[in-house]
């Protein structure tokens, strides 16, 4: 997910919520329009996704989605799948969060606020090793305990001078690009360089 600290997407440990404010549709039909995903529901209604949001639709989801009146895309947007417990989808923009703190389970999560959310949501909750892995796990395709040490991904080790990580980057990518890696291959190496080159980051990274 690209969109960084102004937007949130989720998966609900529980049932969705239902308030008067959520219409859920039935998904009829998805296809792809321009860069963008168009969604057709069984009651005629439609709508223009990110594909960010618009990849997790399938037909016979439910969505509820609050329209931005200069885009015509949706800016909030919730995704029901009817019988599949915790797979459900919320995608907002967010607004102030509060400091993390445990649950009932003893596992720390963090309170996020909904920004002029339609929906009747005014808050998510997010795991807080959803927020680690999402901005500190060089490969987001690969759990956290299987993660690739950031400095062996640079070739570097972690006493290096932020000039050696610099140069070592930029050779480690030019060698990646000749060797016409993936767009992925190449964001997990910008991540991992981003992370270490950052003083307070690299402050708590020995690997």
């Amino acid at each position: 997910m690209s969109p960084g600290l102004d937007a949130a997407e989720a998966r609900a440990d529980k049932q969705m919520p239902q308030t008067p404010a959520v219409i859920l549709r039935r998904v009829a039909r998805v296809a792809n329009d321009n860069g963008r995903v168009a969604v057709q529901c069984s009651d005629g209604f439609e709508i223009s996704l990110t594909r960010l949001v618009g990849k997790n639709l399938k037909t016979g989801d439910e969505i509820a989605a609050a329209q931005a009146s200069d885009s015509g895309s949706a800016d909030e947007v919730l995704i029901h799948r009817p019988g599949a417990h915790g797979a459900d989808i919320y995608h907002a923009c967010i607004g102030c969060a509060a400091q993390p703190k445990p649950d009932r389970r003893g596992e720390m999560f963090v309170r996020v606020e909904v920004a002029s959310g339609q929906l009747g949501i005014n808050f998510i909750h997010v795991p807080c090793h959803a927020i680690r892995d999402y901005f500190f796990a060089a490969d987001r395709t690969s759990p956290w305990r299987y993660q690739p040490p950031l400095y062996r991904l640079l070739y570097t080790t972690f006493d290096s001078t932020f000039a050696d990580l610099r140069l070592t980057y930029r050779v480690r990518r030019m060698e990646l690009e000749l060797a016409h890696a993936t767009k992925s291959e190449l964001a997990t190496l910008e991540r991992a360089y981003n992370i270490v080159v950052d003083p307070h980051l690299r402050a708590f990274t020995t690997s």
